[in-house]
């Protein structure tokens, strides 16, 4: 009998072990690698969701209500094309929709039950702008303030990228700052020249007091508890930057939708952006935030010191493009890491072409000239320890080693199967 209970405790032992074993390979590294310094200082957690909003959200009716398209008349459908010029979306449409307009919470059921650190930091929303239109860019910034926590939100920063063609977006925006936001929560700066979405940004940044910085462009909505999902990762490790999940407002209906495809972002040797599914450990977790190799774009959160200490964006980059690969890359290579965060969505419009730019754009291919440094160096790169740096003055792009110990291009080299998009070429050599 004795010898019985003994197999029995034995028997039992070792499935715990597999158990704990099974729990261990399976749980998604949420959690820093050995090479991150944690900043915890609370770790109790809670549920940041704001049931009152989300309760009247929910009753409102009306044109755009809950991300419903808008359809316009047949008279009005006789001018379509005009309604497209300059922006690119349909700016009878918008001008329909109320400025605080609804939209359907699309989060993975999950998400709406999760539970995030009580103590997040402040943060600074930084928006540059460029001739946008006035209904859609008021909506952006009014969807931040009514959807983030107030605690948590210390400023949105409106930056004029040098707009001429448009009256409305110099006195009457400032007159309707000073009306609704009297105690500066939303403000603008203004720039003399158009210096594009890169240097528009960093003049931003420069000026953000809040913890964290976070970068949207100037057409997007912001949906239900989109901030602490963010945020949480960050404070657990400064060196986290974060994205949200870009959904898609049409710009012909502004109806509101999750974009097809996969979440998670890679590139060709020619430095095309490629979208991935999730990988198989990530989609057993649909509310956890996973790794990803390239962000899909300009909307993400990251630490203000981290974003300085890893040398922010480069400046010599014109108008746009090449920006989210040279971020991701600095975030791999200098020790950090890209997290894509399901539980926080955002809204963007996506152009059915480019906007205009008054004659202010470079000549030449400025997106391929954004993008050849980026190329270059990791290609050549890939299997070292080194740090992207840039130097103004000259204009080009080396590396140093990092202070840091870091496996993060290790990291990019062996999460993604370049060979499904560059069958003739070969692991690049240092």
């Amino acid at each position: 009998m004795k010898f019985r209970i003994g197999r029995v405790i034995k028997l039992l032992t070792c499935l715990l072990f597999c158990f704990v074993i099974v729990y261990l390979v399976l749980t998604p590294k949420y959690h820093m690698s050995d090479t991150q310094t944690s900043t915890i200082v609370d770790t109790d957690e809670s549920i940041w969701e704001d049931e009152n909003l989300n309760a009247k959200e929910t009753k409102r009716i009306g044109p755009g209500e809950q991300g419903k398209s808008v359809q316009m008349t047949q008279e009005e459908r006789k001018m379509e094309h005009y309604y497209y010029i300059p922006n690119g979306f349909n700016k009878l449409v918008s001008d329909k929709i109320a400025l605080d307009r609804s939209l359907p919470d699309i989060r993975h059921e999950k998400c709406k039950s999760m539970k995030y650190l009580r103590n997040l930091p402040t943060v600074s929303v930084i928006i540059p702008f460029f001739e946008e239109h006035w209904s859609v860019l008021l909506r952006t910034f009014i969807s931040i303030v009514i959807r983030s926590p107030k605690q948590l939100l210390k400023e949105v920063i409106l930056v004029d990228d040098g707009s001429t063609g448009r009256p409305e977006l110099k006195g009457q925006l400032d007159d309707y700052l000073e009306s609704n936001y009297p105690n500066g929560l939303v403000r603008v700066i203004r720039s003399a020249t158009h210096e594009g979405l890169i240097r528009a940004r960093l003049i931003g940044a420069r000026q953000a007091i809040g913890d964290v910085l976070v970068f949207l462009d100037s057409h997007c909505e912001v949906t239900r508890n989109w901030l602490p999902p963010l945020l949480d990762p960050i404070v657990r490790d400064y060196r986290t930057v974060t994205c949200p999940i870009i959904d898609a407002i049409d710009a012909g209906s502004f109806g509101y939708s999750a974009r097809s495809g996969g979440p998670r972002g890679a590139f060709t040797w020619e430095m095309y952006y490629v979208r991935l599914p999730k990988l198989p450990k990530d989609e057993l977790f649909p509310e956890k935030p996973f790794d990803d190799l390239i962000m899909a774009g300009g909307l993400l959160a990251v630490s203000r010191k981290w974003f300085w200490e890893m040398g922010a964006y480069d400046p010599e980059l014109e108008v746009w493009g090449g920006e989210q690969f040279e971020i991701s890359f600095k975030v791999w290579m200098c020790g950090g890491r890209l997290l894509d965060v399901p539980c926080s969505r955002v809204g963007h419009v996506f152009r059915i072409k480019g906007p205009f730019f008054n004659g202010t754009v470079p000549k030449g291919n400025y997106v391929a000239r954004n993008y050849k440094p980026h190329r270059t160096v990791m290609i050549k790169h890939v299997p070292t320890t080194n740090c992207l740096e840039s130097e103004i003055k000259t204009k080009s792009v080396f590396v140093n080693p990092c202070e840091m110990r870091n496996t993060g291009q290790q990291w990019i080299w062996e999460s993604i199967d370049i060979s499904r998009f560059n069958k003739t070429v070969k692991s690049p050599t240092p």
